[in-house]
């Protein structure tokens, strides 16, 4: 499973020889974090379907597949066509689809052995039902529910969710597949307990409603839920529940850390970032990684934009585009510890944000770059 199906030759060199602010991948961290989440759902009895949103690269999508290239999750159409063009198969876009985007839609059914998408709009759905797809082929679709996050969704409860699914499966062209929920409010609690309550509760709505769709005859083949909090942390019996779509888990990063989804040891992702000048009298220090390099994503403290390896007492105190203040919490700076030109390692609040910023993910054993995965762009 090691062997990527893309390898080439590849000369290795120092992690110091890279152009700073780069984005460093820990493989064997990576590989790891995909080992864990893929036993976990293992024991449980369901089907990981990672999402391809945070990493973006064939080769972690490789990984968190097991090699297979078969069942994952995107929320763009360049990821969608990306991933298609490296071999990947069974796509979700678990974005709600709107009819400008139905012939993107259609280029995909047509590639793919499946390409499911999702709606939360009877509107939009009566617009489906006059488009006929390719030929030979069904449109295959999920409704998204909402369980508690209160973005995208319908509520699993409500007649609405009811009728829009037995409008698709009434239509003679569509593949009605299940039901999708992104539980995003896990975001917003910490620690072991509160992600599993969420991941219950997530449960219980979902499967409550498959039950209703089979009593009334209407086969309901994938019930979905997932986030990195709730999948890191869940109930020991998830019955019911088909697929687990988290997609952060992959690298993790100090906001998971924060929530309780992982230890900081467990992140796979760093910015390696230079020291560039010192201001004397303001305290602070300046690196060479801005927002552009990891994003103006923040937690409360300790956690910030994130935490420097090794180096406990260093905070960022704020962005500019290309450049970074760092302070010390704990009264003055130390200069001589941070000459101008030494680079620092910082560990991202959101992994997902952050690697999104850079061109290349620098794959690394320990200190020494081994491999260069470029990550797909725009949507």
């Amino acid at each position: 499973m090691d062997e990527l199906p893309w390898k080439r030759h590849y000369d290795p060199r120092p992690v110091s020889t890279l152009m700073t602010p780069a984005l460093l991948i820990d493989l064997k961290k990576l590989k790891r974090n995909c080992t864990i989440m893929r036993e976990r759902c293992r024991l449980l009895g369901i089907s990981l379907r990672p999402h391809m949103k945070t990493a973006k690269t064939w080769e972690a999508g490789f990984y968190m597949t097991n090699g297979t290239r078969k069942q994952i999750v995107v929320s763009t159409f360049a990821e969608a066509t990306f991933f298609a063009d490296g071999g990947f198969d069974d796509v979700i876009y678990a974005v709600p689809i709107t009819l400008s985007k139905m012939n993107r839609v259609r280029e995909l059914t047509a590639r793919l052995e499946s390409f499911q998408f999702m709606t939360d709009s009877m509107e939009v759905l009566n617009g489906i039902t006059k488009i006929p797809p390719p030929v030979g082929k069904h449109w295959s679709m999920l409704v998204q529910l909402d369980v508690g996050y209160g973005r995208c969704g319908v509520k699993p409860s409500s007649s609405l969710a009811l009728e829009i699914v037995r409008e698709m499966a009434s239509c003679d062209f569509i593949d009605f597949v299940g039901l999708y929920t992104h539980c995003g409010q896990s975001y917003a609690c910490t620690g072991a307990i509160a992600h599993v309550t969420v991941a219950s509760h997530a449960r219980d709505e979902s499967v409550k409603l498959a039950k209703q769709l089979e009593a009334e005859g209407i086969s309901c083949r994938c019930v979905g839920i997932g986030s990195t909090p709730g999948c890191s942390h869940n109930p020991s019996d998830m019955t019911g529940i088909t697929e687990y779509h988290p997609g952060n888990y992959v690298f993790y990063d100090m906001q998971q850390a924060g929530l309780g989804s992982c230890s900081e040891s467990d992140i796979s992702i760093c910015v390696l970032t230079t020291v560039i000048s010192h201001n004397q009298e303001t305290g602070q220090l300046m690196i060479d990684c801005g927002w552009m390099g990891t994003s103006m994503q923040c937690g409360d403290e300790p956690i910030g934009y994130g935490h420097f390896v090794g180096e406990p007492s260093l905070r960022i105190a704020g962005f500019s585009q290309e450049v970074a203040r760092v302070v010390s919490t704990q009264g003055h700076l130390n200069f001589s510890k941070y000459p101008i030109g030494c680079t620092l390692r910082l560990l991202p609040y959101h992994s997902c944000a952050t690697s999104a910023m850079h061109p290349v993910h620098y794959v690394c054993d320990d200190d020494t770059v081994i491999d260069e995965w470029v990550p797909v762009k725009g949507w």
